[in-house]
């Protein structure tokens, strides 16, 4: 009796810095597990953000976009144009608008894509974009989903813009054309809805009888054309306020050529 009693105290004793041991192999697991999961939480934690953006907002929507910026310095996609879009409207506004405006019985097209129609259908027709801006102002979303084309035998870069998911404005753009290519295009385009040339002006718009303007214009760097859809009501006064509200034009006191030089004089 007395020996088994000896051994049960032995094999407790024993037991003891097994337990310890053990359990303290398992707090160090649960430690590492633990850190490992907090590491990897704050790895993934951009992703995880960029991830649940897109999947409330969808992933042609600008606050999508902003948020893939915050966390990686750059646009989910390639940029089709990198200049303030004030500038591709500015022919049709204030003091950059073309002086020569003609006249046309036609109906004005930009393609086979009509306006007014949403984006999600452009993808429909034409596939998957080749570049994609997309961006958030005071008056609207803005929308431009650019594919490469053929247009006369030249390689050029075709914009589709959406204002709030529709569709107001195409532009096609051929970048540093030669001068006899520049005055193809402008032939053409003239034959097309004029009936023959009425002018050799680099800068000129035809306004159609559907209320679409298109705008030729050779800025020196390249060649564009704009369709502007002016049909619309909504539209119209959005980019108007966005136009005024974005551009400042100082009206400078005019200075006749005999005053300056008495003063100078």
């Amino acid at each position: 009796m007395m020996n088994l009693v000896h051994g049960l105290k032995e094999k407790c004793t024993f037991a003891h810095p097994l337990n310890y041991i053990f359990m303290s192999l398992q707090i160090l697991v649960l430690a590492a597990v633990v850190i490992s999961a907090v590491v990897i939480l704050i790895r993934i934690h951009p992703l995880l953000i960029i991830f649940i953006t897109r999947l409330i907002f969808g992933k042609y929507n600008p606050k999508y976009v902003k948020t893939y910026k915050n966390f990686s310095g750059k646009s989910p996609y390639g940029y089709c144009i990198k200049d303030d879009f004030i500038n591709h409207i500015a022919g049709f506004y204030g003091k950059s608008k073309a002086t020569e405006i003609h006249e046309s019985n036609a109906e004005i097209i930009f393609g086979s894509f009509p306006f007014t129609n949403k984006y999600t259908r452009l993808f429909d027709s034409k596939g998957k974009a080749y570049c994609t801006n997309l961006e958030r102002n005071n008056f609207f979303d803005l929308k431009i989903f650019g594919y490469r084309d053929d247009l006369v035998g030249s390689d050029i870069r075709s914009y589709f813009f959406f204002l709030d998911k529709r569709f107001f404005m195409g532009e096609h753009l051929l970048k540093m054309p030669a001068k006899d290519k520049i005055e193809e295009f402008s032939m053409i385009l003239q034959k097309k809805y004029l009936g023959k040339q009425l002018t050799k002006s680099e800068k000129f718009i035809i306004k159609g009888k559907n209320n679409v303007l298109v705008l030729f214009e050779n800025t020196g760097f390249n060649l564009s054309i704009k369709y502007l859809h002016q049909g619309d009501e909504e539209i119209n006064k959005k980019l108007r306020e966005f136009w005024d509200g974005s551009v400042f034009e100082q009206t400078l006191p005019e200075i006749s050529f005999e005053s300056e030089l008495m003063d100078k004089l």
